[in-house]
């Protein structure tokens, strides 16, 4: 089960969630995954190119052939590994370590929706090799379904163009700790980045906003919209299958944390001791892909949380604690 912090109110982030996903597919419904394959098959927007000088492959727009395809979907955060990285790395693993983020949909027909799509891209993906694709372990049916989307820290140096390899951000290594385990054989490039926004509404602006934010901002029971890349990358030798699919993190909007500041004050005022923590690829050959994001939220649902800036009345609201099993 999803352990979101206390006081949280699930029923009012379902309804929360469902506002926000509209929004996001009215502003970007050419790009938003659970209406994207309505009218058309997967088939006819990707195309599966190969990369990282053949070992892997990569969707990229069918109608450039070159332009990494960006999607996107929304959902509430229920787990993250991300940035900065505050304690050494052990060694030898700098082909593995991640910044991830776990969305759950809370069970809303839209976020369902959206995983077929990605299924979808993975039958593209499935026909365009020889040999097994592994079964999909980055997709979980419980807490409503939920989806696993990351990015590697480092790339293979032998892959890469000397053009793209970058330094790490400040909000992402800022003892140092990841710079200290680049060599030529691991290179961090602008693929390897992960750009975070936060959503903003200003009564003086004629428009809403996404500002840069740093990764700890995004916090277990906010509802964000990511933006994703899809890879294919060879398995270990002696594996029963050649191929994993991936769900490459190029993005991360903050566009809602109403309902954990709810949660947090309502604890406040309740007298709880909580803490709201967080629990705890494509190459550089392609062009990048639209990360941006661009669009205002609709009119809020009129049931939210307990104490929001949507209204200047208090709401009622069935209050929620999701317990660990």
């Amino acid at each position: 089960m999803a352990i979101f912090p206390k006081c949280y109110d699930v029923d009012a982030a379902r309804e929360r969630l469902a506002w926000v996903t509209a929004s996001r597919v009215d502003a970007a419904p050419s790009n938003t995954l659970g209406v994207l394959f309505t009218s058309s098959a997967p088939p006819s927007r990707v195309k599966v190119v190969a990369t990282e000088r053949g070992r892997s492959r990569a969707a990229v727009e069918k109608g450039d052939g070159e332009s990494e395809l960006i999607l996107e979907i929304t959902g509430v955060v229920l787990k993250t590994d991300l940035p900065p990285i505050e304690k050494r790395l052990p060694p030898g693993r700098e082909r593995y370590i991640r910044q991830a983020i776990k969305l759950t949909g809370l069970g809303l027909p839209m976020f369902e929706s959206a995983l077929s799509d990605i299924h979808g891209i993975r039958e593209v993906f499935k026909r365009s090799v020889t040999g097994a694709v592994a079964d999909v372990d980055n997709f979980a049916l419980d807490d409503g379904y939920s989806i696993d989307i990351s990015n590697r820290y480092f790339s293979s140096g032998h892959d890469v163009n000397e053009e793209d390899i970058t330094e790490f951000d400040n909000d992402v290594d800022p003892r140092g700790y990841l710079a200290e385990r680049s060599s030529p054989e691991f290179v961090h490039t602008k693929l390897n980045q992960v750009s975070y926004v936060a959503y903003s509404e200003d009564p003086t602006e004629d428009r809403p906003r996404y500002l840069h934010c740093t990764p700890a901002a995004v916090k277990i029971g906010d509802i964000v919209t990511c933006k994703l890349a899809f890879a294919l990358v060879p398995m270990p030798r002696g594996k029963a299958t050649q191929w994993k699919f991936l769900h490459v993190l190029r993005a991360i909007a903050v566009m809602d944390t109403s309902l954990t500041e709810a949660a947090s004050a309502t604890a406040v005022l309740e007298g709880l001791n909580i803490s709201a923590k967080a629990s705890s690829p494509a190459t550089s050959t392609l062009k990048h892909g639209n990360i941006t994001f661009d669009g205002a939220l609709g009119q809020p649902p009129k049931r939210s949380k307990r104490y929001h800036d949507d209204s200047d009345e208090e709401v009622d609201t069935v209050e929620t604690e999701v317990k660990d099993d």
